[in-house]
């Protein structure tokens, strides 16, 4: 899952590279076009140069042939007197060396700011026109020279109101892999400012970190290290799935024992990927001797960082140009590209193209070797399905180091497996024989996203439907009603959930109505023995159901025929759910409880 460094990935003494042993920016190019952010840019470039003394290159870039070709496609529309092949090219002349000139002159200006500023601060500033389309001359100019970064303004002269980054430099930071420090404010500076360094498992990060601290070093900046993972990913993913798998297909993909298995062992395992992230952070911190807070993300990365920015006002923003995930031939990763157009703090892309497995470093307390397995443990693991087996046998070994043990045996295999998956998935590997529910399952599992915040409900719901569902429905299906309420208030194309929906939909689904408590409802031993052939493990709620269902229809006491009326009303509205059905009155099917209900 995470690419993570090993002792024989490790040279005995990794080559230093030119940043490490030296200034951490040896050479800066600052593309310059007289906006306000580039202002701010040269700003930091001053800086940069004083600190480390960086050779500073001012750099503009003009488009005379793409006025000349403009000026020609406009030719046609000019009056007839100038329509002749000798004023026409008399014309041209006049114009192409007033644009040219001009171009060179406006150009020259833009550079002479940076000029000026150098001069203030005693820094020689080398200079560098170029003729072309912008971002394309700039791209070849930055890979073809030797320059370690590229300070350039998000937005340039061209900026509107919904502008979130400039097409020049949108470009340019995708066809370059030079570090990029990407402006987005103004009035901004790194003296005693705030740095958020953005952490994954990937090597890259690492290198941002390894730069975040030097720039905090050289002025007296605080760091602040994040790492994020987003378990609200699948839960999306799998609530529409729900809605489209067919009854056969559900069952070869196993819905149920997957999306529990991310629930109770990947979400648990990417959270300590996330410790594990921020616990070399410091290592890499103390390694430098620097001190340094972290804090782990819960949600969409790119989105998370951009949170915590608006809370917290940070000066810059540094983050590796591709992740964990990097994938050959991409230009950049994707929370980068995000970041690249959404984060309100100045950006620093970090290209780390020279990056290195042991760029990560080893924690040797929580990365314990393996232990050892014996052969019946090690099958019996395989049994769990392929893409929750790694990290269950990595809870595993968690467990027996916590108790003290060097060898996973097959009795110490059951005792750690009873305690860390779900009933569905012990199920599916023998471990238990008994038939039980997802919906049980569920009530005794509990999700990690619970431990951070509450789950945020793609529907609103008013306060007052919540307080009904939350003292009237029982735990057990509240998830099926709440699944049931909202479908119901999109069918009819209402806002929210209201108090009226839940009365209603509750109603429908056969459970009490607002007529307060209900006195017992007396069954004769032939009706018991028809709702017998319900599973034990439903009968509670599915006796709920029938007695509902009888009251409405005006019953005060249920006999066999009654009863069986009424169970088949439970699988007639399992059989309304149509196509798509969920909770309950999928797991009907499932489980073999439709069957038993028309019997």
């Amino acid at each position: 899952m995470e690419a993570v460094a090993t002792t024989d990935q490790m040279p005995d003494s990794a080559p230093a590279r030119q940043w490490e042993s030296g200034p951490l920016y040896y050479k800066a190019v600052v593309p310059s076009d007289n906006s306000e952010l580039c202002h701010a840019g040269i700003d930091w470039a001053i800086e940069f140069a004083r600190a480390w003394d960086t050779t500073l290159v001012g750099t503009h870039v003009y488009a005379a042939r793409l006025h000349d070709d403009r000026f020609r496609q406009l030719e046609v529309g000019l009056p007839a007197r100038f329509q002749t092949d000798q004023e026409l090219a008399r014309q041209r002349r006049i114009h192409d060396k007033l644009i040219e000139t001009g171009l060179i002159l406006i150009s020259d200006s833009f550079l002479d700011v940076l000029d000026k500023r150098g001069e203030n601060h005693d820094l020689k500033i080398e200079r560098k026109l170029m003729e072309g389309i912008h971002f394309e001359q700039l791209a070849k100019d930055i890979n073809a020279n030797d320059y370690d970064l590229v300070i350039m303004g998000a937005h340039g002269i061209g900026q509107v109101k919904r502008s979130l980054v400039g097409q020049v430099t949108a470009r340019v930071a995708r066809l370059i892999t030079t570090d990029m420090l990407i402006m987005k404010q103004q009035g901004r500076s790194l003296r005693g400012g705030k740095i958020l360094v953005c952490v994954d498992s990937s090597a890259y990060s690492f290198v941002a970190l390894r730069k975040a601290l030097r720039m905090a070093a050289a002025f007296g900046a605080t760091v602040h290290c994040v790492s994020a993972f987003d378990p609200f990913y699948h839960y999306a993913a799998f609530d529409n799935i729900r809605h489209v798998l067919s009854y056969q297909a559900g069952k070869v993909f196993k819905f149920e024992e997957q999306e529990e298995l991310h629930n109770n062992i990947i979400d648990r395992g990417l959270k300590k990927v996330c410790e594990a992230n921020l616990m070399r952070a410091e290592k890499v911190a103390a390694d430098e001797g620097a001190e340094i807070t972290t804090e782990v993300l819960v949600g969409k990365p790119f989105a998370k960082i951009v949170d915590v920015c608006e809370r917290d006002g940070y000066d810059l923003v540094v983050m590796g140009r591709w992740g964990a995930h990097h994938v050959e031939g991409a230009d950049m990763g994707s929370n980068t590209d995000n970041l690249l157009r959404l984060s309100p703090a100045n950006l620093l892309i970090v290209g780390a193209a020279d990056a290195r497995p042991f760029d990560i470093p080893l924690l040797e307390e929580y990365e314990e070797e393996p232990l050892e397995w014996d052969d019946d443990a090690l099958k019996l693991i395989f049994r769990a399905p392929p893409f929750a087996q790694a990290m269950a046998k990595a809870s595993v070994e968690e467990y027996a180091r916590k108790e003290g043990y060097e060898r996973i045996t097959l009795d110490l295999l059951y005792g750690a497996l009873s305690g860390i998956l779900p009933p569905s998935a012990k199920h599916l590997m023998g471990l238990e024989h008994e038939d039980r529910k997802l919906a049980e399952a569920r009530a005794k599992a509990r999700s990690p996203i619970e431990e951070y915040m509450p789950h945020e409900r793609a529907f609103p719901w008013t306060q007052e439907a919540m307080d009904r569902v939350d003292s009237r429905v029982p735990p057990f299906v509240r998830p099926m009603a709440m699944l049931a309420m909202e479908r119901y208030a999109r069918e009819k194309q209402l806002p929210e959930v209201t108090l009226e929906v839940t009365i209603e939909v509750a109603r429908r689904l056969g459970y009490a109505g607002d007529d307060g408590p209900q006195a017992e409802m007396p069954w004769t031993d032939q009706a018991l023995e028809r709702l017998a052939r319900v599973p034990k493990f439903e009968r509670a709620m599915v006796r709920e159901m029938v007695e509902s269902l009888a009251r409405e229809r005006g019953h005060s006491a249920i006999n066999y025929e009654v009863a069986d009326e009424m169970l088949r009303k439970v699988r007639e509205l399992w059989e309304a759910q149509g196509e798509g059905a969920f909770g309950y009155f999928k797991g009907m099917a499932e489980d073999g409880t439709r069957e038993n209900l028309e019997n």
